[in-house]
């Protein structure tokens, strides 16, 4: 792609994991924050399957698809390509600018088959309620790819969060706004063993039992299993990069003890958490 310096401006990173076809982890290609000046134009290609998640910060850009149909791309917006095609293209409209904050994955089984599950089209643009959501986890991403480049089940816990970000997101008009600050309670305090519905329900201003039938409707979850997973996704992360121990990766993550996390960490994965580090550690020699 050709760079018209006065007109664009870019931070990039690569990933160094080689590329993989399995199915166990999601895989990033670039993450890159950019600003595109007013009259920019540049196409997309596809050397290889991949997908992007793009957070607009800022201004706004012209994009027409394969079928040479024209979206527009304001701020505030998150806009997804879950299959990357030829075709695209993209304009900054004179006397404007578009910044972004993206990233770029691989496609493999597992993120084919995750994607499918949350969207319906091959690519989308989602206006956005909280913005600042997202691109915490944008953020998450770029540090991760700056300390641990190798850190792929942190990056797949990511995906995994930003994908449910975005579920809710999109189905934001229909969430109360005390469900949302119950959802942003429990990413703030997952790790904490003594978190309870009743704390959370009272961080949000609404009872036990309105909270426990927002899960139901809403998210077709409960509060539980959602903090289960999120402790789950951190503890995989620890076992991978870190030399703490079992007991104290179980009580950093959450968990009351190192048994009652060996077996939910098994029931959930099917592998114990010692069999899942000895195959996963990236850290050196343990």
């Amino acid at each position: 792609m050709k760079i018209e310096e006065k007109l664009y401006r870019e931070n990039f990173l690569q990933s160094l994991v080689p590329y993989k076809t399995d199915e166990e982890n999601i895989f990033i290609q670039y993450y890159f924050d950019s600003l595109w000046h007013g009259g920019y134009q540049t196409c997309s290609s596809t050397e290889s399957p991949h997908a992007i998640i793009s957070l607009v910060t800022g201004g706004d850009v012209l994009c027409t698809d394969p079928a040479g149909k024209t979206i527009h791309i304001p701020e505030n917006s998150l806009y997804i390509i879950s299959v990357a095609k030829k075709g695209y293209s993209y304009k900054v409209p004179k006397n404007s600018f578009w910044q972004r904050k993206c990233v770029r994955f691989r496609r493999n089984a597992l993120f084919d088959l995750l994607a499918n599950r949350f969207f319906q089209k091959d690519h989308l643009v989602l206006s956005l309620k909280n913005p600042e959501r997202i691109g915490k986890i944008m953020d998450e991403f770029k540090s991760v790819l700056e300390e641990d480049p190798m850190a792929t089940s942190e990056i797949s816990g990511l995906f995994m969060r930003i994908l449910c970000e975005i579920r809710s997101q999109m189905d934001f008009q229909h969430f109360p706004e005390s469900l949302l600050n119950a959802l942003d309670y429990i990413q703030l305090h997952y790790k904490n063993p003594a978190l309870s519905r009743q704390e959370i329900a009272s961080a949000a201003g609404i009872s036990t039992r309105t909270l426990n039938r927002y899960f139901t409707e809403y998210r077709k979850d409960s509060p539980a299993n959602l903090i289960g997973t999120l402790r789950l996704e951190y503890a995989k992360s620890l076992l991978e990069r870190s030399l703490l121990t079992i007991k104290e990766i179980a009580l950093e993550s959450g968990f009351c003890s190192a048994n009652f996390f060996t077996r939910r960490f098994h029931l959930h994965y099917g592998i114990t958490p010692l069999e899942y580090r000895k195959k996963h550690f990236s850290g050196g020699k343990l």
